[in-house]
Order: structure tokens, then sequence, then C-alpha cells
């Protein structure tokens, strides 16, 4: 290979415009040098940001879950209400109609029983005097459950039981 001829060396700038890309190649080669700090201060900021964006995210969502966690509670306690209030009519309704079933008892009882003691004083018949056992009397009055001594003698003394 032939050595370069003259004409195609390139020729050496002045002094100046030497000066000039050199210190415009130090600016660039700060800038370079500045472009990596600055990188990792946004980094480390970015990082931060992200780290307390995340505590945010972690804190609502355990309060999203305890919301939710009283929200269910609550509708528990609400649904138990309404079904309470839906039995309490119901129980109140059944209470009322064994009531009614009582009285109906005991008003055909005291008709009965009036229009028994009204046949008995139409036929003033002198009163007699009829002895039964308690036990029967019971018995035969609708008693369940008699307290009293099972050997006491009931009487009819005209128009009125005696013990």
């Amino acid at each position: 290979m032939c050595p370069p001829t003259i004409s195609a060396l390139p020729t050496p700038a002045p002094k100046s415009s030497l000066r000039k890309i050199l210190e415009q190649q130090l600016v660039e080669h700060q800038g370079l040098q500045i472009t990596p700090k600055l990188l990792n201060i946004l980094l480390s900021q970015n990082l931060l940001q992200t780290s307390g964006l995340q505590g945010a995210t972690a804190d609502s969502e355990r309060q999203g879950e305890l919301a939710l966690k009283d929200a269910k509670v609550e509708l528990s306690e609400w649904q138990h209400a309404l079904r309470s209030a839906r039995d309490k009519p119901a129980c109140l309704l059944w209470y009322y109609q064994e009531l009614m079933n009582d009285k109906l008892f005991l008003d055909t009882e005291i008709a009965t029983n009036g229009y028994l003691l009204a046949g008995e004083k139409s036929k003033r018949v002198p009163p007699q005097h009829v002895s039964i056992s308690h036990h029967a009397f019971c018995v035969w009055t609708n008693l369940v459950s008699c307290s009293c001594d099972a050997s006491a003698k009931v009487n009819w003394a005209g128009d009125q039981w005696q013990s």
C-alpha cells in the first residue's frame, strides 16, 4: 500500500476551533456523567414512591376487607331481625288462636252449665245428697291435674258441690 498523499491528509484546524470542539466534547462528557447520577436519583425517588403506593394499597385493602366483614355482620343481624319480625306475628297469631279456642270452650261450658242449671231449677226437685270421689269429680269437670287429696269426697248438696 502506498503512503497517503499530502492532499489526502486532513488539514489541521486552527487552534481556536480546536478549543471549541474540546469544550463541546467536555460539556457532552459532563452531561453524560450527570445523566447517570440524575437517573439514579430519579430511580431512588420512584422506588420510594412505589413502596409508598404499595403500602397505601395494602392499607386500603385491609380497610376494604374490614369494611366488607362489618357489612356481612350487619347484613346477618338485619336478616336475623327480619326473620324475627316474620316469626313474631306468626307466634302471636298462634297464641291468639289458642286463646280463642279456650274462650270458645269456656263459653260452651258456661252455656251448657247455665242450661243444665236452668233445667235443674225448673224441676224443683228436693235436694239430694250425692257423694262421689275427688278423682271422679276432677275427671267430670275436666281438671287435668289435681293437687288435692285423692281420697277426699265431694258431695252434692242441693245446688252446689261441697268437699
